[in-house]
């Protein structure tokens, strides 16, 4: 059985426009659990201890051209799942950064988007988060 396959960026976001085009805003908590779930799985596989073995496992992953860690800000240049879809739609990498941040803090956080490529910023900015809610 092939253990992993590759998409190109341009077929994720083909995919998330089908997604969106079929379930609406819905479609991002969908792709949220859906990252919280891979992220889950990377963590079998690479272990944490902080946010600099985030950044290396997302580089090594090309899910990120390259990661920040700026006070509560977590800045990501070239998104491996952007779209430009004129809304922010990197809930991939929010759902994998939570999970990621879960195995740090050893608490249940939120990640959400703030700045996104695919809705004409210069870079996506996410911030992570105790509670959903604001």
């Amino acid at each position: 059985m092939v253990e992993r396959i590759y998409l190109t960026r341009e077929e994720i976001v083909i995919f998330k426009k089908i997604l969106f085009s079929r379930l609406g805003k819905s479609a991002h908590g969908l792709l949220y659990v859906f990252g919280r779930e891979i992220g889950k799985n990377m963590l079998k596989i690479d272990k944490i201890d902080n946010i600099e073995d985030i950044k290396k496992i997302l580089k090594k992953r090309n899910l990120v051209e390259d990661i920040f860690f700026e006070e509560e800000d977590v800045i990501v240049i070239g998104s491996g799942e952007v779209g430009d879809l004129g809304f922010p739609n990197c809930d991939v990498l929010r759902g994998i950064l939570s999970k990621m941040y879960e195995a740090i803090s050893g608490e249940e956080l939120y990640c959400k988007e703030v700045e996104c490529v695919g809705a004409g910023h210069k870079r996506c900015v996410f911030k992570i988060e105790n509670d959903i809610l604001e």
